[in-house]
């Protein structure tokens, strides 16, 4: 019973209290307070008139220079109008290249290819390394390669 009253004598001791609810201001509250100041206009308020009044005056220096009566948004509108019609006409012009393309390659598809390949000289057959052989080769490939030979001697006369 007495280790249970030490342990718990020893508990409170290592909890720290919480402590009390402190203030800002560490004064007493008296009557004697300071006069209010007045606060200053800042520079965020003067760089904001300064960009307001010259946005205005480039709008202004921009509408005299410009010789006409449309005012700057129906000019930039008619401008990109432009660009949305070159735009189309390069889309026309791309979308005839590639239909071109199309009917182009399923002509040269639809061909019957040639069983014949043209080889200027006969030896160009043998001129690879016999130990890089495509796949499918066997050691009969002389005897392949003589009626290759010969076949086209054929074609060729």
């Amino acid at each position: 019973m007495f280790a249970l009253r030490t342990a718990r004598a020893a508990a409170r001791i290592s909890v720290p209290r919480a402590t009390g609810r402190r203030f800002a201001s560490t004064e007493h509250h008296d009557p004697h307070h300071n006069s209010p100041t007045e606060e200053k206009i800042g520079k965020g308020f003067f760089i904001s008139v300064a960009t307001f009044v010259g946005v205005l005056a480039l709008f202004k220096a921009e509408q005299s220079t410009a010789r006409t009566d449309k005012s700057l948004i129906t000019r930039l509108i008619n401008k990109y109008t432009d660009a949305q019609e070159i735009w189309a006409q390069k889309a026309h012009i791309h979308t005839a290249k590639v239909e071109q393309a199309g009917r182009d390659r399923s002509l040269f598809m639809d061909t019957k290819k040639s069983g014949v390949i043209p080889v200027r000289a006969i030896e160009m057959l043998n001129a690879g390394s016999p130990y890089n052989r495509v796949a499918g080769w066997t050691t009969k490939s002389s005897e392949t390669l003589i009626e290759l030979a010969g076949q086209l001697e054929k074609s060729r006369v």
